[in-house]
């Protein structure tokens, strides 16, 4: 919409400044910059578009890493939870707990 808005503000510039032209009777030159300053206008437009494009791209990219971020802090978790389970069992398994203590003298 502001893109819109900028080239409808754009062409209603241009077309004053012909008329002007016309009544004052300047020989070209002045619209020939006024023309190429309008061409600016357009590019700085769509680089304006394509910069806001690219800024939601990356609104979606960090969105996207944040999400990731979320999933592995979560399997972190349930990974830590495996490890102090097998600890547990290890433990529970350990054939030193089961034979008495002897000593070789």
């Amino acid at each position: 919409l502001m893109v819109i808005n900028s080239q409808w503000v754009a062409a209603m510039s241009r077309e004053k400044n012909n008329k002007r032209d016309d009544e004052e009777g300047n020989d070209g030159s002045f619209q020939e910059l006024r023309n190429q300053n309008s061409q600016l206008q357009d590019d700085l437009n769509e680089l304006r578009n394509e910069n806001s494009q690219l800024q939601d791209g990356l609104s979606e990219l960090r969105n996207k890493n944040s999400q990731l971020q979320g999933e592995m802090s979560e399997l972190r978790n349930e990974l830590t939870c495996i490890h102090q389970q097998m600890m547990q069992i290890n433990k529970r398994m350990s054939p030193e707990d089961d034979l008495p203590d002897a000593k070789v003298s």
